[in-house]
């Protein structure tokens, strides 16, 4: 992935933020250098390191996702949020879906055949989850939702998890829940995809507001656990943030080493003069501090993991006994 980063993706990333997202009759259009990254990491079988391998994944740690995601970010961020979007959803799947809901939408998402979105946010309910109005009405084995959501990252997607208030009445934190919703069912759009934002940055990463009209929908878990669910995948959401800067980070403090070791001042390059060492250090040393930050995240995140799956107490049992007792 680093050799493909540094030989492909990196080369089209200005381009990409340069072009943008487009809109041409209700579609959304991503910038084509974007799509050629994304068929490129679909070619090494990347789209899904960190899911079990049952379901099309590598089985890696997040520890291993996250070298990787920091690898695409320091290349191109737009390329590291699309390719974010075929996990994200998947592993809310995986976490809170049944067999027939994990069969038909985890695999296609593993494997890069369809992308999608995680939708929560509202005009009027951004942090603010309990204000919250989309809501789920019962209907025949499914529901239909109706209401609008905002800024949402590759709401252009194929499939979209969205939070939405399920239970009449029903205010604040309870009474959410969590649905599968495809955009597009029977060759007709299941909800509308309006013009995505114009941004200042990561101009190739669509954002887009969505507007649900008795959209069908499948329900994600058990009813009025939304809330809970949802706080998931923003623990997850936070911490590819963070490594999302990180990437940015290790860029910029390499292009400014670049810059400071050709840029030559009374004799000598500035990388040399006092000031300059100075605040290439400083960088140096945020950016190591960032790093030991995640990855010591992602180490406690992967042994928490290990120590919570099922069966993982009788496992240790084994080896324990295996030693004789010894811990």
């Amino acid at each position: 992935v680093g050799e493909f980063a540094a030989r492909e993706i990196e080369p089209r990333a200005r381009a990409i933020d340069q072009q943008g997202v487009d809109f041409k009759e209700g579609r959304v259009v991503l910038p084509p250098a974007l799509l050629q990254n994304i068929e490129g990491l679909k070619r090494l079988g990347v789209m899904a390191v960190n899911l079990p391998r049952e379901v099309g994944g590598f089985n890696f740690p997040l520890t291993v996702g996250t070298a990787l995601t920091e690898i695409l970010s320091r290349a191109c961020t737009n390329t590291l949020l699309l390719h974010s979007f075929y996990q994200a959803p998947a592993v809310m799947v995986l976490r809170f879906g049944g067999p027939e809901q994990i069969e038909r939408w985890v695999r296609p998402l593993a494997s890069g055949e369809i992308s999608g979105a995680i939708a929560m946010t509202e005009p009027d309910a951004g942090s603010d989850l309990g204000a919250l109005s989309t809501r789920a009405e019962p209907d025949g084995d499914g529901f239909r939702l109706t209401g609008s959501k905002q800024f949402i990252t590759n709401g252009c997607g194929d499939v979209c998890v969205v939070l939405a208030r399920s239970e009449a009445g029903s205010k604040g934190l309870q009474g959410l829940s969590l649905f599968v919703v495809p955009r597009v069912l029977e060759g007709k759009d299941n909800y509308r995809v309006a013009r995505p934002e114009k941004k200042f940055v990561i101009r190739g990463s669509a954002t887009c507001e969505l507007a649900f009209d008795g959209s069908r929908a499948e329900l994600l878990g058990p009813a009025g656990a939304g809330f809970k669910e949802i706080l998931t995948f923003m623990n997850d959401a936070r911490l590819v943030v963070g490594v999302q800067g990180l990437g940015i980070a290790e860029a910029a403090l390499q292009a400014a080493r670049i810059y400071a070791g050709r840029r030559v001042q009374m004799g000598r390059p500035i990388a040399r003069h006092e000031l300059l060492a100075d605040l290439l250090f400083d960088m140096e040393v945020e950016v190591a501090a960032l790093r030991a930050l995640i990855y010591r995240t992602t180490a406690l995140y992967d042994r928490v993991m290990g120590l919570t799956r099922p069966g993982a107490g009788a496992r240790a049992a084994e080896r324990r006994a295996a030693r004789g007792g010894r811990r």
